[in-house]
């Protein structure tokens, strides 16, 4: 046996005892806290958890906002050139992701896009800025001090358990869901309106 295997060998029996030493000791450490101890860091974990979704939220509310950026850009100012950064500078910028939605909708039908093909596209659009506003603008609680774990409320004086939203990773990945299809149809519905526009039109 030549010595690099044997020093792969040793490698190997070293990273697995030092491993299960790890494993040990941590163990012995959580045996060693207090109920208060694990609690706190129960807590600490799930707020951390909680925050790390509502960024993943809101990061593929931006996303899919952004695609309605870009296809109004390439519909009002195609070619690219100083205009389109005007456009998106000046007026995207500072125009809402309901109103975004809505011109969206009307250039499609204008366009020629069926109604079968352009409802999905905009629930999916409309299902993600609901999520994104919620996470932006309801207020985490704690609605179950034992297990900490957080939800979001609507901000109003009065509120019952319908109010109160769960941050999972369910939902998350129900978000995520919605981004990965409207990656897919708006290539889509993009193409078909550039190939509506490069029809020759009859007299």
């Amino acid at each position: 046996m030549s010595n690099d295997i044997l020093k792969m060998d040793d490698k190997w029996v070293e990273d697995a005892i030092a491993e299960k030493l790890q494993r040990e000791t941590q163990k012995i450490y959580e045996e060693m806290r207090t109920p208060e101890e694990k609690q706190a860091i129960q807590a600490a974990q799930e707020h951390t958890k909680f925050i790390l979704r509502c960024g993943r939220i809101i990061r593929m509310g931006h996303s899919a906002q952004r695609m309605l950026d870009s296809f109004l850009s390439d519909f009002f100012s195609s070619p690219q050139s100083r205009r389109t950064f005007l456009l998106d500078e000046h007026i995207l910028s500072k125009t809402g992701f309901s109103r975004k939605i809505d011109i969206f909708r009307k250039i499609c039908k204008q366009e020629g896009i069926s109604e079968d093909a352009l409802k999905p596209i905009c629930v999916a659009f409309n299902f993600i800025k609901e999520k994104r506003d919620m996470v932006a603008h309801h207020e985490g609680y704690v609605d179950d001090p034992m297990n900490y774990k957080i939800s979001l409320k609507k901000i109003k004086y009065s509120y019952g358990k319908e109010d109160m939203t769960e941050v999972t990773d369910e939902l998350v990945n129900e978000v995520d869901k919605n981004l990965t299809f409207l990656h897919d149809r708006m290539w889509k519905i993009t193409k078909e309106i550039d190939e509506n526009f490069n029809k020759p039109k009859t007299l």
